[in-house]
């Protein structure tokens, strides 16, 4: 056992002071520092004993496999039998659902075939959203019932005043809005759903790009001579935007009783940021060996610092062509748009073009600007 190495080294060493010191050849500051050195040896024996190499990679897979994995139970069970909880039982959407509780859990079974629904709770941990999952299954059933409610009126509605009012066409006309309702009710759903995963996604590209520098921030604390946690607490009263609301949940946990490893690994998991959670694993393993911890932080800044700006040099050379594409569609188009209308309006080309093919033509080349800047925008590079 490990345990029992160290017991045999210390006393190994024990015995060796006990014999010098009967000698004389020992002074107590020498067996004092004796005893100090063999203190740091087997705190270091322990810290490598507790994690083997490569075992916090391991630990933060496993975090985040035990927090999917409880997403999935978590909706199995509040599909099969979801009851509204007590922070929104006494709001119009928790009323409306107890109402209709019965059937609306059935209907909300169909939530479970989408794929944004098993990660769902990691999604609202990762978005900072102050739901559970079964809350937020029920705000996602109640919103698409309603919406496929509304849609089902509104068309059958518009549908039934088209024809001829008559039996059958207003059997067709609540046929054809009841088709319609079930498509906005699994859209809305769907929309609903996806809604966490696209702002952990966001919040993940911000902490991106404050990244590099709250990193430098705590390895020049720490080089200070201030501690790792008095160091994340300096960066939890900056301003270092979504990094600076992570790192106070992370000081939460840690006020908790939560260990600085166990803490900074369950901000790496709730967390989409892969460059947070490169530098959490060197961290944890920098504090498990004994590592330089200031010099590892300020490396780990220095590569993400350095892959940003890779990433920014290699956007700004697809940005030139995508200028160029963006140049032909936003000016050129319209200028020649123009004059081809000008011209199609002499009697020789018999009267010129339709007002409406113009229309058309003045809208898909809007279009296409929003598009490119949509997609130029979603290009933008992070330090991922």
């Amino acid at each position: 056992m490990p345990e029992t190495k160290l017991e045999r080294l210390k006393k190994a060493v024990e015995k060796t002071e006990f014999e010098a010191a009967s000698t004389g050849a020992t002074g107590e500051e020498e067996r004092a520092s004796r005893r100090e050195e063999l203190d740091l040896i087997i705190n270091k024996l322990k810290r490598k004993q507790q994690l083997p190499t490569g075992e916090t990679e391991k630990k933060l897979i496993e975090i985040r496999e035990h927090v999917e994995a409880s997403s999935s139970e978590l909706t199995r069970s509040a599909i099969s039998k979801i009851t509204v909880k007590a922070d929104i039982e006494k709001t119009p959407v928790g009323r409306f659902y107890a109402m209709f509780e019965n059937p609306l859990s059935k209907i909300g079974a169909v939530f479970y075939m989408l794929p944004a629904t098993k990660n769902l709770k990691n999604n609202l941990d990762g978005a900072n959203m102050p739901f559970a999952p079964e809350v937020y299954l029920i705000i996602t059933i109640v919103v698409s019932l309603l919406a496929a409610i509304g849609a089902w009126i509104v068309s059958t509605v518009l549908l039934a005043s088209v024809g001829t009012l008559s039996v059958a066409t207003l059997f067709s006309s609540i046929s054809l809005g009841f088709i319609l309702a079930v498509i906005v009710f699994i859209g809305a759903g769907s929309l609903v759903l996806w809604y966490p995963s696209n702002v952990a996604s966001g919040r993940a590209n911000k902490i991106d790009k404050e990244l590099p520098f709250a990193l430098r921030h705590l390895a020049t604390q720490i080089k200070a001579g201030v501690s790792l946690n008095s160091a994340l607490a300096s960066i939890g009263a900056a301003n270092y935007g979504v990094l600076t609301q992570e790192i106070t949940r992370t000081l939460a946990d840690l006020e908790g009783g939560e260990s600085t490893e166990g803490a900074l690994l369950k901000l790496a998991a709730r967390n989409r940021s892969r460059g947070l959670r490169r530098s959490v694993v060197q961290i944890t393993r920098a504090l498990r060996t004994g590592g330089n911890l200031a010099e590892i932080i300020s490396s780990i800044a220095e590569d993400i610092a350095f892959e940003s700006r890779m990433k920014i040099r290699d956007f700004t050379e697809l940005l030139n062509i995508i200028s160029i594409f963006y140049i032909m569609t936003a000016v050129v188009a319209p200028v020649m748009l123009t004059i081809l209308s000008a011209v199609a309006q002499l009697p020789v080309f018999g009267g010129g073009l339709a007002f409406s093919l113009v229309i058309g033509a003045f809208t898909g080349i809007l279009g296409l600007v929003v598009g490119i800047i949509f997609v130029i925008k979603t290009m933008e590079p992070t330090a991922s």
